[in-house]
């Protein structure tokens, strides 16, 4: 289900806007400078347990970038409150911001998004996890892919496509996991709208693993890992990351 963006918005999505009640959110509305185990959800949830100088909130958004010494940001942690093991469950955020001119400079790669977990008995660690879906923005070849991964995915899979350096308006991202359906097509759902353009479902048949539980997130960042090059200078901003049960 590969197409570019400049295509998709010229389809109207058949699925419409569910009802949802939130259940946890991140605006990043602290002061600028502040770090990743101080950025705190409305229930009181850091971001992550542990700093990386490459994050931070800028102008009232979660800010990655290319400073400090770590080649990349794979941090997890758990949403408030019991698992979730049944209903359907909304994740969302909104990529404001994303600008590659120094890494498109040296022909190289940059990633950043989330992916959500079921992180079994550990609460940081990932050994014992189990991937549902994430989304993440991958830089490369002078073009901006929006990535997905589920179940079925050991690699990120280009689902659509912005044809620039910078991007041009936010991107919205909204991700459905069916836990109800698990194991079945349909089970993951990844919706996307670039500014102010209809809403398109550019992967309607995901599949989350069988009796998988909806447990926590994992925040990640490529710079020069994974065959990345990520330069100084480029960055990208991402806000209100929020989860939200969907009304049956």
């Amino acid at each position: 289900m590969k197409l570019p963006l400049s295509c998709l918005v010229l389809l109207v999505s058949s699925v419409f806007a569910e009802s949802t009640k939130m259940l946890e959110q991140w605006t990043f509305s602290e002061t600028d400078g502040t770090s990743l185990s101080l950025m705190l959800s409305d229930k009181g949830t850091p971001l992550a347990s542990v700093d990386r100088p490459s994050a931070r909130v800028k102008d009232g958004k979660l800010w990655v970038d290319a400073e400090g010494e770590y080649d990349s940001i794979y941090l997890i942690n758990e949403f408030a409150g019991k698992p979730f093991s049944s209903g359907v469950y909304q994740v969302n955020w909104t990529f404001t911001n994303a600008a590659f001119a120094g890494t498109h400079g040296v022909k190289g790669k940059a990633n950043a998004g989330f992916d959500i977990r079921d992180t079994g008995d550990t609460r940081y660690k990932g050994n014992d996890d189990v991937v549902l879906g994430g989304v993440r923005l991958s830089y490369e070849k002078k073009a901006i892919e929006i990535q997905y991964q589920d179940s079925l995915q050991e690699r990120y899979t280009e689902i659509a496509l912005v044809d620039r350096v910078v991007l041009p308006e936010p991107l919205h991202v909204r991700i459905l996991f069916d836990l109800d359906r698990s194991g079945e097509p349909g089970s993951m759902q990844v919706f996307l709208r670039l500014g102010e353009e209809e809403e398109i479902n550019p992967l309607a048949d995901g599949i989350i693993p069988k009796g998988v539980q909806l447990k926590g997130f994992r925040l990640t960042q490529q710079i020069t890992n994974g065959g990345s090059n990520w330069q100084q200078g480029d960055s990208v901003g991402m806000d209100n990351f929020t989860l939200s049960r969907v009304a049956p």
